[in-house]
């Protein structure tokens, strides 16, 4: 028994409570402006004035249900006067635009809504002007962009490369180089504090001295804002080349026919070869009388074989003579030739000089990939 009336009591709490949600859901602002605005457009002015009342009292309305109702009261009195704004209709709107600056007339508030509606606009530009309106700014993105020259040709001493970053902001610009296949390894860097003016400058080189080598180079650029802010890091590629050095050709080498001889052969022996031959024949004849050996020239047989060795050195001695020759030096073409031979030289050796130095200082070529040929 006792169990049973206790069934009846939890039954009745809970029917008691949903009947309590109910009415307080029904109490609430949201549910309140929904009538309403239905009993505004059925034409039921007095009773959605009587529904809308405690809205205004309720500490749960929210400012946009708060002006939502202002806006409803001031429809029921402006349908109810004719469609003639009177002073409590206006004053109505002014708070609801008060409570909500944005709030806008429903299009299917009633046939005649359109009215209501120019009266609220009407007001909206007498309270906030469109030039008292507060604005709000746009948010700018925080960019760098850097400015430089899509194809430069920059003489190698003395060229210099410009970049000018344009940061979106007030900022401080930095620049980076560095080889494309080595990206981690900075040769060259440099900074433009804020505000400043003019572009930064690549002198061309390493960071050692060394003139920059034909390549593909990775190109930074990135900026800082007073606040901390860093921008997104832009990368450009830029391509080094060298200008082919105008030089000079190498004469070619002198022949044999550009020199003169520098000595005459005489066809024709000195008279003491012929003296010393006959010499050397009557030595040969007088031999054997010296030796006590006259049998030699006078022997059994009677040849002569003495007399024959001295005629034959005598005419060996003779055609020395007519048929020999001799050398004579030239000393005034000797040094003919050997200055045509330093000045070759010293031609050969400025031309070298002269195409080093072109190849040292030939232009260097800077272009952005992907700025056309």
């Amino acid at each position: 028994m006792t169990n049973g009336r206790g069934a009846l009591v939890l039954v009745a709490l809970v029917c008691a409570l949903a009947v309590w949600a109910g009415v307080a859901r029904a109490q609430s602002p949201g549910v309140r402006l929904d009538s309403a605005r239905t009993l505004v457009r059925n034409g039921e002015y007095d009773s959605a004035a009587a529904m809308l009342n405690p809205v205004f009292r309720n500490d749960r309305t929210t400012p946009a249900q708060r002006s939502r109702a202002f806006l409803y009261s001031a429809a029921a009195l402006f349908m109810k006067e004719n469609m003639v704004l009177s002073g409590q209709s206006r004053d109505m709107i002014q708070r609801s635009l008060r409570a909500d600056s944005s709030v806008r007339v429903d299009d299917d508030l009633n046939t005649d809504a359109p009215g209501i509606r120019d009266q609220f606009e009407t007001l909206r530009r007498e309270m906030y002007p469109p030039e008292a309106a507060p604005r709000v700014l746009a948010v700018v993105p925080f960019l760098v962009q850097p400015a430089m020259l899509p194809d430069a040709v920059l003489p190698v001493n003395g060229g210099r490369f410009p970049v000018a970053p344009h940061p979106s902001r007030r900022a401080r610009a930095f620049v980076a180089l560095t080889r494309a296949d080595a990206p981690g390894v900075v040769f060259w860097s440099d900074t433009l504090e804020a505000d400043s003016a003019g572009p930064l400058a690549w002198d061309l080189r390493f960071r050692d001295g060394a003139v920059v080598q034909p390549g593909r180079y990775e190109l930074r650029v990135w900026a800082v804002d007073p606040a901390g802010e860093r921008s997104p890091t832009v990368e450009r590629t830029l391509e080094v080349s060298l200008i082919a050095a105008d030089t000079q050709p190498l004469p070619p080498p002198l022949t044999l026919a550009a020199f003169a001889p520098e000595t005459l052969r005489l066809r024709r022996a000195s008279p003491g070869a012929v003296l010393l031959g006959a010499g050397f024949g009557a030595a040969a004849a007088l031999l054997p009388a010296a030796l006590g050996r006259t049998e030699l020239n006078q022997g059994l047989s009677g040849d002569g074989t003495a007399y024959v060795v001295a005629a034959s050195v005598t005419v060996a001695g003779l055609a020395g003579f007519l048929g020999g020759h001799r050398v004579r030096p030239m000393p005034e073409n000797a040094l003919r030739n050997a200055e045509l031979r330093r000045r070759d030289e010293a031609s050969r050796a400025a031309i070298r000089a002269a195409n080093a130095l072109a190849r040292e200082s030939a232009p260097v070529r800077v272009r952005l990939e992907g700025a056309g040929p």
